[in-house]
């Protein structure tokens, strides 16, 4: 059965995360790998009606672009250009559709990402600058990391493709636990969001602000949820309980209901805290944007205003969570049962 492995202090739950933060070209050339094994079953999502010839990892169509992964096939190329969150880049793209558009052949750029298409202003604007390029050579889609999760867990669903091939089966679902841990999966999201919350910064942002603020590529697992409750940890309460009347507890105490979730660039983070009316903006600002946070975008949170739900917090041997939470959603069910002894 094995023993637990930890990175350093998180518990590992699947071979990609052992490697630690993973790169964007080990992600795709993983992906072309199981595209190349199962091209009917799986590479339909990429290419519909269109027998996939070869596929080729980080190539160069001509001295300009080197693509992450091309597919050929008798119709023509589908490329895709990944991005393991919401940082599609609108010069970028329309610099490959104008290089894209000099080759003989019918061309398909997908955009495979956790969700520019709704995250990023460019993109309502993007159809109008390309038209004049395209010229029905040039076809683009967007696709989510999401929709690949779904097809992947239908792939390995699979009994045959297990036995017959036990490495692509075994590579798949590496795959999927991968996705999953990291906000990147088709997985419907139950009630309530849970993170961990330590930062003196997360933590008043929480109380005094109702704002919680993490990475972009969380969007996926955030997204849906109608409940915020944040995980303090052992440090939590050293920045708080001298302050405040309010004493935490480690664990789950408090929880907040989502009223907005938004992917924000760094320069609109000032507007969009104003606009959602949270409490003393001014200050949340400073908070969200302090020297040790230099992000370009964020995930941010508008919360109503926290509730404590447990008088005594649910810990995370609790809840069987080793280690940090990462990304995770609960039931209400789950959190009454554990607060009331029964094992989750």
């Amino acid at each position: 059965m094995g023993i637990a492995l930890l990175r350093p202090g998180e518990l590992v739950s699947n071979l990609f995360s052992v490697f630690g933060n993973i790169k964007e070209t080990s992600l795709t050339a993983c992906l072309a790998f199981i595209i190349s094994k199962y091209p009917d079953t799986f590479g339909s999502l990429f290419t519909k009606n269109e027998e996939i010839r070869v596929v080729k990892v980080e190539f160069r169509t001509n001295d300009f672009n080197r693509h992450d992964i091309v597919l050929e096939s008798d119709n023509g190329l589908t490329i895709i250009e990944a991005k393991l969150g919401f940082n599609q880049v609108e010069q970028q793209i329309i610099k490959y559709i104008k290089e894209l558009s000099k080759e003989k052949k019918q061309i398909k750029l997908i955009l495979l990402d956790s969700g520019s298409w709704q995250s990023s202003s460019w993109t309502k604007k993007l159809s109008g600058k390309l038209n004049k390029r395209l010229k029905k050579k040039v076809t683009m889609k967007f696709l989510l990391w999401a929709e690949v999760h779904a097809k992947l867990s239908k792939l390995i669903d699979s009994k045959k493709i297990m036995k017959t091939d036990p490495a692509g089966y075994y590579v798949a679902r590496e795959l999927i636990n991968y996705m999953e841990v990291n906000g990147m999966s088709s997985i419907k999201s139950r009630e309530v969001y849970c993170r961990d919350l330590t930062e003196k910064e997360s933590v008043e942002l929480f109380f005094r602000h109702h704002v919680y603020i993490s990475q972009p590529k969380y969007f996926l697992s955030a997204n849906g949820n109608r409940y915020f409750a944040p995980i303090f940890t052992k440090a939590a309460p050293k920045f708080f309980n001298d302050k405040s009347s309010i004493r935490l507890g480690i664990g789950i105490s408090y929880i907040a209901g989502i009223k907005d979730i938004q992917i924000v660039a760094r320069n609109e983070v000032k507007n969009f805290l104003r606009k959602s009316c949270v409490p003393d903006p001014k200050n949340a600002v400073k908070l969200a944007l302090n020297n040790k946070n230099v992000r370009k975008e964020f995930l941010i949170l508008i919360l109503n205003e926290p509730m404590q739900a447990f008088l005594t917090p649910l810990n995370k041997k609790q809840l069987k969570i080793l280690g940090m939470t990462g990304s995770r959603s609960l039931t209400f069910q789950q959190l009454f049962e554990v607060a009331q002894g029964v094992k989750f």
